[in-house]
């Protein structure tokens, strides 16, 4: 899944760039509605000093295919005024997926902020630390074995376990916050499971000297069966 909102100084923005693309028009539109948005709220445009920055958007000067242009990432607030502005059905169509990934990845934020404060929390996410790195022994034993056996991208088995992992447990990695200090104590519990499950089954395979795309396939599927009880019993929490 992309994603479509990013995190910058802990909050999250939208990319003007990325909206044009999903709006269905050229960023120079895009733009040239950003800037009536603000003549129409002066008091968005920040400081005299910094017309460019305000706590509502910021600008990054880019180049794209050998031409300047100025891409404005906006917060929430501000691309709301912006998107309301624009009555396409595409357009209203991404509004709402826009507005979801603002919500969501602002929550993911906010649970990864409250797990900081909890000690209890603290320790056990140091203890899956240490979890952690058995599971990546055993990947990085698999990528040598894949290699040996002619894989020329066997380095990509790192993420491809890790997201069949989350996929198994219904998780989505927004790449910040990292998606393990936004899970409370049982689901970082539940994760730790299946990590453990990957770990056994890579040991197990690669121990029958299987084919190593056929490994991957039996893991992920594996991940699959064990996570099934568990999503069964979060639904009933």
């Amino acid at each position: 899944m992309m994603t479509i909102v990013e995190v910058k100084s802990n909050e999250a923005f939208a990319d003007s760039s990325l909206v044009a693309r999903k709006f269905g028009m050229k960023h120079n539109k895009l733009v040239a509605v950003i800037e009536s948005t603000l003549d129409d709220y002066p008091d968005l445009r920040g400081s005299s000093n910094t017309p460019k920055t305000s706590e509502n958007y910021f600008t990054e000067e880019r180049i794209y295919r050998g031409q300047p242009y100025t891409a404005y990432m906006m917060n929430r607030a501000f691309f709301s005024l912006v998107a309301m502005r624009f009555t396409t059905k595409q357009a209203r169509e991404w509004q709402r997926k826009f507005n979801n990934a603002f919500y969501e990845l602002e929550n993911q934020l906010m649970l990864a902020e409250g797990n900081k404060q909890d000690p209890q929390w603290l320790e056990q996410r140091m203890q899956t630390k240490t979890l952690r790195k058995a599971e990546t022994d055993v990947i990085k034993q698999f990528v040598d074995y894949a290699t040996a056996r002619g894989s020329t991208k066997a380095g990509y088995y790192y993420s491809l376990i890790t997201k069949a992992t989350y996929r198994a447990l219904g998780l989505i990695q927004h790449g910040t916050p990292n998606i393990r200090d936004t899970l409370d104590s049982l689901h970082l519990a539940w994760l730790v499971t299946l990590e453990s499950v990957a770990q056994a089954a890579l040991s197990q395979y690669m121990s029958q000297n299987l084919p190593y795309k056929e490994i991957y396939r039996l893991v992920a599927d594996d991940l699959e069966r064990y996570a099934e009880p568990l999503s069964l019993l979060g639904d009933k929490s």
